[in-house]
């Protein structure tokens, strides 16, 4: 599928993550396309497993159509092979009917899986004698063709004398992993672009065998270090080629996987796919998205504290935004904040941020801000400090997170804002004037980010010197607009 758009690209790693069902993936892809069409006639070949009989023939026209609408592409002949494949297995009882369907899989379309019949039927035999080849013999050669050449080719895989490009999604899950070199395995793994399709059990095993091994060999080597090794790249990049289930499956064959960063970072990626994709934001509420976070933080709780800082910075901003401001949570953020303190009491973080450079960056994307920005920080803890200040919360609880120089300033800044008299002592003289003859308009984050044709709109600003503020409205004509920018 090397033409993937982003909009399919996502919606299929939502529906095979399990991060959305097959509905939303299908909506967030144009109907009629390819790929629409694809992940119907996929999604529904998954209900004709173990019906003990033929392919629905609704089923079978879809598919025949999509050949004929697509032709001579990969996913045509791929609908071809998982139908064929589905009805062999459903046919178990009848043997008669598994004998023409093999005879049909041998056929010249399906020469991908190295089945040449044709070639062996009249090996050995004379231009003029083809003509005369037994019809039993015929029979019998290919059966015996398609069985023991698929057998063959599979031993061919796993004595590994077959190409990786020529080994096809329909017979992964039928290798036996356990047999490959590890110089082999490792080539397969690096390259093999599928390997988020495969669930035989054995290519675990053999991926954990090989981290274990060469953390064993070089016992300087952390977890991390192993799957770089045996993934050719970053660990981060190589847990992504994996689905949600094959990475819980890694932890529970190899444990100690659990110690490594990345392999939390993309598990909680994967759980919460449909939450954390930027392209479902505009889906979603502030309200349901702080839901969405504190539900994510309270499930966080195996993940380093670094993450679980970012997790705590969004809901933050959000809080923000909505003008909801959690003590509780806002506690935790100081006891291990994005941005260093620089007291005793904050915790030193457990590893680098560059760690969780993914989620960061769907983070950045959602808020539009930074999530490790000196100023963006100073602004977000003023702002809760100043709101807790103004509910008549006592600040000096919050005081050992800070430098005493840091909150002595911050304090003062906090009573200056809402007009109170200060001791000029904790407080710059040229800071103090520029506070004192600062002049603002600040539109509050909390207001809503659009309105309807039938609301009252109602915008909410913090003004500072500001004695009078002139307001104009414009008639903004949409369909002006579309027919001069389309």
């Amino acid at each position: 599928m090397e033409d993937f758009n982003e909009a399919a690209r996502n919606a299929y790693e939502g529906y095979l993550t399990g991060g959305c069902s097959v509905d939303q993936a299908l909506k967030k892809m144009i109907p009629g396309s390819k790929y629409h069409d694809y992940l119907k006639i996929i999604d529904a070949l998954k209900s004709q497993k173990g019906t003990n009989g033929k392919l629905d023939s609704g089923l079978k026209d879809k598919i025949k159509n999509f050949s004929k609408k697509w032709i001579h592409s990969k996913e045509a002949r791929r609908l071809d092979y998982q139908s064929l494949f589905i009805e062999f297995d459903n046919l178990a009882d009848d043997k008669e009917q598994q004998r023409k369907l093999l005879q049909k899989l041998s056929g010249p379309r399906y020469l991908k899986l190295g089945l040449k019949h044709k070639k062996q039927i009249h090996e050995g035999t004379s231009e003029g004698e083809k003509s005369d080849v037994d019809e039993d013999r015929k029979k019998h050669v290919l059966v015996y063709s398609h069985e023991d050449h698929y057998k063959e080719f599979l031993k061919k895989i796993e004595n590994e004398t077959v190409p990786l490009t020529a080994i096809h999604p329909s017979v992964i899950n039928r290798i036996n992993y356990k047999g490959f070199s590890d110089t082999f395995f490792k080539s397969f793994i690096q390259k093999y672009p599928h390997i988020c399709q495969i669930t035989q059990e054995s290519f675990l095993i053999k991926a954990v065998e090989l981290i274990d091994a060469q953390i064993k060999k070089n016992k300087s080597d952390t977890v991390s270090m192993a799957v770089e090794n045996l993934g050719g790249g970053q660990s981060s990049s190589f847990y992504q080629r994996f689905t949600l289930e094959q990475l819980i499956k890694i932890a529970e064959l190899y444990p100690e996987t659990k110690t490594d960063d990345d392999w939390h970072g993309n598990v909680f990626l994967k759980k919460f796919h449909h939450q954390l994709d930027p392209e479902n934001d505009a889906d979603f509420s502030y309200n349901e998205r702080m839901d969405q976070l504190i539900d994510m933080y309270k499930q966080s709780e195996e993940m380093p504290s670094s993450f679980r800082a970012v997790l705590l910075q969004e809901i933050l901003i959000y809080g923000k935004r909505l003008d909801i401001c959690y003590k509780e949570y806002f506690f935790e953020y100081l006891k291990n904040p994005t941005f260093p303190l620089k007291t005793s009491e904050s915790k030193e973080m457990d590893t680098d941020f560059d760690v969780w450079a993914p989620y960061c960056g769907i983070m950045t994307l959602r808020t539009q801000e930074t999530y490790f920005d000196a100023n963006a920080f100073e602004e977000l803890i003023s702002f809760y400090l100043e709101t807790f200040y103004r509910a008549g919360d006592d600040l000096t609880k919050y005081q050992k997170f800070f430098d005493k120089k840091d909150y002595s300033r911050k304090l003062t800044n906090i009573k200056l804002m809402n007009g109170e008299e200060v001791n000029h002592d904790n407080i710059d003289t040229s800071e103090f004037d520029q506070q004192g003859n600062m002049v603002s308009i600040s539109i509050l984050e909390s207001n809503a980010r659009k309105y309807t044709v039938t609301d009252k709109v109602r915008i909410l600003c913090e003004l500072k010197n500001t004695p009078t503020v002139y307001i104009k409205m414009y008639e903004f004509n949409a369909e002006n607009y579309y027919r001069s920018n389309k």
